[in-house]
């Protein structure tokens, strides 16, 4: 085998059934358009419909491909979702992506708001990494979280552009995924998590010249995030180069976080 060979097999997600939270637009489309590029089939689930068109539109013709309107929030639509997931094959990847972000102090927060950001973002995520469980069975399989930065700073980068409701539900995502990867290791299942850091994408496209002017200086690569920047690690956790890898939190954030203890 060429070394080509060698490194392509390792990084091979070709034929594995793989489902998307939050694939209408960003990091979710992104994630998506790599992981059918690379030969995966799809499951690619949003609140968004009218996004999830468009995400399908970007995919390659012959990739097979589920779109299944989801609110992860909501227990059924869960159920719902990894039902039809699993109904087409045994689902190897889950990639809990769907998220929500809000923009309000302490001084300023609501209750409601409060419990809206907490149900999709770390309730939400809770659901799916269960059925995600329950749908991989004693196959093994490989779930990926998608936290924050924030989760480990315990602050945002620019308290204007995050609220305590956000930090604490992505902090919540990192301990959750080291519980999970304890309890899935026994089946084979990892469970990892990738925390990226400020990005140009669609949650940010309301103040993105104010957003970059606050926050682009504090990043040493010089430069905001694209949705694009997390494919690489979410293709080697969904792959057998990451075998080995569980319960581990992943900063792809242009070097902003460089404490190891993070």
């Amino acid at each position: 085998m060429t070394a080509e060979g060698f490194v392509g097999s390792l990084f091979d997600v070709a034929g594995r059934h793989v489902l998307i939270t939050g694939a209408a637009s960003g990091m979710g489309r992104a994630m998506a358009i790599a992981f059918a590029r690379a030969g995966s089939s799809l499951v690619l689930a949003d609140i968004d419909e009218e996004g999830l068109a468009s995400t399908l539109a970007m995919l390659p013709p012959d990739i097979p491909v589920l779109l299944h309107r989801t609110d992860i929030a909501v227990e059924d639509e869960v159920e719902t979702l990894f039902a039809a997931a699993k109904a087409i094959a045994p689902v190897d990847v889950v990639i809990n992506n769907a998220g929500v972000l809000s923009e309000y102090s302490f001084f300023e927060i609501t209750a409601a708001q409060w419990d809206r950001v907490i149900a999709v973002n770390l309730r939400g995520q809770m659901l799916c990494i269960r059925a995600a469980m329950a749908a991989m069975g004693t196959h093994g399989g490989s779930i990926v979280n998608i936290g924050s930065g924030p989760g480990s700073r315990g602050a945002a980068m620019n308290v204007a552009f995050t609220a305590p409701d956000y930090v604490a539900s992505k902090a919540g995502v990192q301990a959750m995924t080291r519980f999970a990867a304890q309890d899935g290791a026994r089946h084979g299942i990892r469970v990892n998590a990738i925390a990226p850091g400020a990005a140009a994408t669609p949650m940010h496209a309301h103040h993105l010249e104010e957003f970059e002017a606050a926050v682009v200086g504090t990043v040493p690569l010089g430069r905001l995030q694209r949705a694009d920047d997390i494919v690489g690690m979410a293709i080697y956790l969904a792959s057998s180069a990451s075998s080995y890898v569980t319960g581990q939190t992943f900063h792809v954030n242009g070097g902003v976080l460089m404490d190891p203890g993070a």
